[in-house]
């Protein structure tokens, strides 16, 4: 019997457990942070021509993004990155449709190359979620394109 009684009060534990809510939420301004963060992580930076906050929303204009490494370099600028709190703890990412990553290195024959990534996105809308210390990133677009000029 008591052993029913164990697997009955574990049982409805856990089913509370999994039925409450979750509470943990981002602001617009933790997942700039994070994405921020996240860069350094690897060796890449973001950095913003201006960062203006106006309601719900966090706006980044001209975000620079360079990413070195031994044998290359790309950089390039997103003209806009807007972060918006979308009430229910999460936030809604967007940004311009289209920008380029210039591509800089040495071939195997230590040669300078130099390229340029056109990146072209339909309806790109990015949702973080979760906990600040682990946000999650959900991603959805009609079409995302890449073309090395």
């Amino acid at each position: 019997m008591k052993q029913r009684i164990f697997a009955t009060t574990s049982f409805a534990a856990l089913s509370a457990f999994l039925v409450a809510p979750a509470f943990a939420d981002v602001t617009a301004d933790q997942v700039w942070q994070n994405w921020k963060e996240m860069g350094s992580t690897y060796g890449q930076s973001y950095t913003a021509g201006s960062e203006v906050r106006s309601g719900d929303t966090l706006t980044i204009t001209d975000l620079t993004i360079d990413m070195p490494s031994a044998t290359q370099q790309v950089k390039g600028t997103i003209p806009l990155v807007a972060f918006r709190e979308i009430g229910d703890g999460r936030v809604e990412i967007t940004m311009s449709d289209a920008y380029q990553l210039k591509m800089t290195g040495k071939d195997a024959m230590d040669k300078a190359t130099a390229s340029t990534l056109a990146i072209a996105q339909d309806a790109l809308v990015i949702t973080a979620s979760g906990d600040p210390a682990a946000i999650s990133y959900d991603v959805a677009a009609n079409t995302i394109a890449f073309k090395v000029l």
